[in-house]
């Protein structure tokens, strides 16, 4: 019986180098859904939760993401496990992914175009014998949604240090996020957003977090290239003190 890890609480991805791969459609003895390591290899840990990343990335189509697994036991605490130990992997919407395994058992998940812009797809693998991970992917269209990323205020020496935010984050599904103050996996406020790429129209709706300021106002914004800029009137909220920093936000 199989004990289900939800894994979708920044982005742990990892790039591996490229080497002979397997694919989903390979007709040779070892399948890529069958994992290449068993027994005691694959440690099975406890007083935690087994996961791939804790933020959902936001992927477009074509993209691969390498399936590196972890075991963490409290925020900030991410202990690597052995690829090869995962296996049976799936997705929902069903073909949203495909697969890839290397010579070394590392894992790759392939975004199709069965996955639609604007949903998450559910990425589901065994790990060892008796655990799953279950983990949400973000999927969305760059040319409607040039904002998917993270954004950090550039302090242009008119705000105190303090009233800079520091880690703005867009989803592909439509989340966003608010941090003065970054640390570990803590966040000010969250919520869910829209954005019209006609208008350049930003509309924020926070629904919860640590510290939700009453002054967060939708409106225009100007995008050129990696720079983000509030025009007068929109606001991301001021700090608890009060105070406010109305500078542009540039892409990291």
């Amino acid at each position: 019986m199989h004990k289900f890890i939800i894994a979708g609480l920044s982005g742990l991805l990892l790039a591996g180098c490229q080497t002979d791969k397997m694919t989903a459609d390979d007709t040779s003895d070892v399948s890529v859904l069958a994992p290449t390591l068993t027994g005691e290899a694959c440690p099975d840990m406890s007083g935690g939760g087994y996961l791939f990343w804790l933020d959902p990335p936001s992927k477009e189509v074509g993209d691969k993401l390498q399936l590196t697994p972890y075991f963490s036991t409290h925020p900030g605490a991410f202990e690597p496990l052995p690829s090869g130990c995962i296996g049976n992997m799936s997705s929902t919407p069903e073909d949203a992914l495909t697969f890839e395994r290397s010579e070394y058992g590392d894992v790759y998940a392939i975004i199709t175009e069965k996955a639609e812009p604007g949903s998450r797809v559910i990425l589901t693998a065994d790990y060892g014998a008796e655990n799953s991970i279950t983990a949400p992917i973000s999927i969305y269209d760059p040319a409607s949604n040039p904002l998917v990323g993270v954004w950090a205020q550039q302090n242009d020496g008119q705000c105190a240090d303090n009233t800079v935010i520091r880690e703005l984050s867009f989803s592909g599904d439509g989340r966003f996020s608010v941090t003065w103050t970054p640390f570990e996996s803590y966040k000010d406020y969250w919520g869910s957003y829209d954005f019209d790429s006609e208008t350049n129209e930003l509309t924020l709706s926070p629904e919860r977090g640590n510290y939700i300021p009453e002054d967060v106002q939708s409106g225009v914004i100007q995008l050129e290239g990696d720079l983000l800029t509030p025009e007068d009137g929109m606001s991301f909220g001021s700090t608890r003190n009060g105070l406010a920093c109305s500078a542009p936000f540039k892409r990291r």
